[in-house]
């Protein structure tokens, strides 16, 4: 769907679009052929500590999380 809705986007120049993956060999390659996008960016995987403390934040105020508990253990 996303290929048919930027077949008519030539004349637009300002358009961004952000999306996330987990799995990059998922995309339709026909998205990542030259001209689609101008920039793809990788982010690797935090360490476990930054992690941690990602989800302490997304967490603040939950019960029953928290560094310790079973929710924490990988």
């Amino acid at each position: 769907m996303l290929l048919a809705l930027m077949d008519g986007m030539d004349g637009h120049r300002q358009v961004l679009v952000i999306g996330a993956i987990n799995h990059p060999n998922a995309i339709d390659p026909a998205l990542r052929q030259p001209g689609r996008f101008n920039r793809e960016f990788y982010f690797l995987l935090p360490r476990l500590e930054v992690r941690e403390w990602i989800l302490s934040i997304m967490t603040k105020g939950w019960e029953g999380c928290g560094v310790g508990s079973r929710v924490w253990s990988m």
